[in-house]
């Protein structure tokens, strides 16, 4: 059985026609932050990307955000306190925490850092105590009933 492997070149074209956003892992960290950077706004998706920055930190997101002032990022707790960040510029309206540990302690040291929270790996169990924290963005959403998990936590 033959596979295929789509490009980001090609994932950049369907998103682009699509409307849709895209999130770019980098797995090397700023090894190739630049050239995937200049192939986004290339691409037409200048704005539309959130780069998961793995690590790479300040320096990557500088060096993006040169290329493409309208992208955003998202890392761990970790990597994007407000120590990591001080040196980009108004980094609460770009940078994304993600998280799956819904604790209040946990969801409070990441609204603390100022970026915004983002939940990560949700599922029918977890996805009322995520929503209870309003995130700003979610990802790998594995249930769909989301306005059910929004009705509930109103009542």
């Amino acid at each position: 059985m033959k596979t295929y492997t789509q490009t980001l070149e090609e994932a950049l074209h369907l998103a682009y026609f699509t409307g849709m956003r895209i999130n770019i892992d980098l797995k090397e960290g700023i090894k190739n932050a630049e050239k995937i950077a200049k192939l986004v706004v290339s691409m037409g998706m200048r704005g539309r990307t959130v780069y998961a920055t793995n690590g790479a930190g300040a320096e990557a997101i500088n060096l993006i955000l040169s290329i493409d002032p309208q992208a955003r990022f998202i890392d761990t707790k970790r990597n994007y306190t407000k120590e990591a960040l001080k040196t980009v510029k108004d980094y609460q309206g770009k940078c994304y925490v993600y998280t799956w540990d819904f604790s209040d302690e946990n969801i409070k040291e990441i609204r603390n850092s100022g970026c915004m929270l983002a939940t990560i790996s949700l599922n029918k169990e977890n996805a009322k105590e995520a929503f209870r924290h309003h995130p700003d963005m979610a990802e790998y959403p594995h249930t769909s009933d989301f306005e059910k998990i929004e009705a509930e936590l109103n009542n």
